[in-house]
């Protein structure tokens, strides 16, 4: 399955308030950009968002925090010269 379809099926089952399963594939997707794009892409600190919201859902606060508020971190830290 590509990336975007993992995404996109994750945002689906998130929709359907199906959370662990969503949490799957966001999870994946995190991890897949992370791997290919690195840990401050664009596109890897959406998905590390997506995972975090999706974790709050199942109550996984302490998680979805440290996911979260790296992922704002990163994205306030002024872009590599």
């Amino acid at each position: 399955m590509s990336l975007d379809r993992r995404e996109d099926l994750g945002a689906r089952l998130f929709e359907q308030r199906k959370y662990p399963e969503a949490i799957e594939q966001f999870r994946i997707a995190y991890e897949l950009r992370k791997q290919r794009h690195g840990p401050e892409a664009n596109g890897t600190l959406m998905a590390q968002n997506n995972l975090g919201a999706a974790l709050i859902e199942v109550g996984q606060n302490q998680g979805a925090f440290v996911l979260l508020e790296d992922t704002v971190a990163k994205k306030q830290e002024p872009p590599a010269a």
